[in-house]
């Protein structure tokens, strides 16, 4: 009888729990404005034509407009979204993004040049930008989660990597394992958000920093393993989801609006 009754007080937690969780999304619940859906459409248009521009000959062109078109596309979202994050993030927000455009172009004249030290600034320029990620991800952490089992696969998923990689890389392993240590802090981050932001903001820039491992990876085994079929469009594709997904992830996270005064 006692059993019963204890087990009944914590189905009744339980079932309270739940209420709350729905609660939380149903309050946070955030949708597509017209905008939005305009922009998307406007992104990934401009995404296609990087995409299948560079490898056509009389287009090629085009894929040094696009490709840096991509950011300063979101940096033109951002300004216009601005105030539906607080000023912090904001700030933090648009370096990620500026910075990213600095790669982005680092990269772009190393691949016309050969010059392997655009190539090294670059990776420098995208790893200030995972770390300013990894800040605005922990402004929103939930403090009652660990996520360990997620960080327990992505430590296991880089020591695979490497185990297959680390002949290959030579000089640049130790630059790379220190890579490969912030995105996987970046990921890690990116979990703890879970419940302490709506389920879409959580979900977008979740998929955005997996999207964002995925495509380093791909640059890695490209440069340094062996040459990709279509590594233009699986690197920029995965790439170029990665930003859209974790730019309007970070813009979903709050339902409200800031103005200039509010910081």
């Amino acid at each position: 009888m006692q059993f019963k009754i204890i087990l009944l007080f914590f189905q009744k937690k339980i079932n309270l729990q739940k209420k709350k969780i729905d609660k939380f999304y149903r309050e946070k619940k955030l949708n597509f404005s017209e905008f939005d859906k305009s922009f998307s459409l406007l992104y990934f248009v401009i995404l296609i034509i990087e995409l299948f521009a560079h490898p056509i000959q009389g287009l090629s062109d085009l894929h040094f407009v696009a490709k840096p078109l991509l950011i300063i596309s979101l940096l033109y979202y951002l300004y216009i979204k601005r105030f539906e994050i607080k000023m912090n993030s904001r700030r933090l927000l648009f370096w990620a993004l500026f910075i990213s455009l600095i790669g982005d172009t680092l990269i772009l004249f190393e691949t016309i040049s050969n010059n392997n030290m655009l190539f090294i600034f670059g990776v420098l320029a995208f790893m200030v930008v995972l770390i300013l990620y990894s800040f605005i991800f922990l402004q929103k952490r939930n403090n009652n989660l660990r996520s360990f089992k997620f960080l327990f696969t992505l430590m296991m998923y880089t020591i695979i990597l490497f185990s297959v990689l680390w002949r290959s890389l030579d000089h640049m392993l130790i630059p790379a394992m220190l890579y490969a240590l912030v995105i996987l802090m970046m990921n890690y981050v990116a979990s703890l958000r879970s419940f302490n932001v709506p389920k879409l903001s959580f979900n977008f820039v979740l998929i955005g920093t997996l999207l964002m491992l995925i495509s380093n990876t791909l640059v890695v085994i490209n440069k340094f393993y062996f040459p990709l079929s279509w590594s233009h469009v699986l690197i920029m594709s995965t790439y170029g989801l990665a930003q859209y997904f974790i730019i309007f992830g970070v813009l979903k996270q709050n339902n409200t609006v800031y103005n200039k005064f509010n910081i």
